[in-house]
């Protein structure tokens, strides 16, 4: 199983503003993007999985956790399993790279946070590679960490 993976993006600041870039990073076989809002901070979207498809986030506005959990199995994954965490923040930015195979879930940290995912399947095919679990699937403190 491919690990997930953490790009630093560079920030230039000056008196007309600032441009954030990662001139050497791609979006490999990328069709789609969503855009999320969570208005009020400790909001959970969680987990979300998926055997085929990758996906890349990138922050735009404020701070959300991100956690990641291997799928041993896309029906019944395993509960004992270590869960990554990521904290993406835009005033530090990043783009977290999610391999196949891993459900993903999603909490706001601060209020007003946007965060924008790039997918490689259409919605299409992403609807028959589709894998939800309970926020708490994974334990009752899963988001306290």
């Amino acid at each position: 199983m491919q690990e997930p993976l953490l790009f630093p993006v560079t920030v230039h600041t000056d008196e007309r503003g600032s441009l954030s870039y990662a001139n050497d990073f791609t979006f490999p076989n990328v069709k789609r993007f969503y855009h999320i809002f969570m208005p009020k901070k400790n909001t959970i979207r969680a987990f979300h999985g998926h055997m085929r498809e990758e996906k890349f986030a990138y922050i735009l506005k404020g701070s959300i956790k991100i956690i990641l959990a291997p799928l041993s199995n896309k029906n019944n994954p395993s509960k004992n399993v270590a869960l990554k965490h990521f904290l993406l923040d835009s005033k530090e930015p990043a783009i977290l790279y999610i391999p196949a195979g891993y459900a993903n879930g999603i909490m706001s940290v601060k209020d007003d946070s946007e965060i924008i995912f790039y997918s490689t399947l259409l919605v299409e095919d992403s609807l028959q590679d589709d894998y939800r679990f309970d926020p708490y699937y994974w334990g009752k403190d899963t988001w306290e960490k």
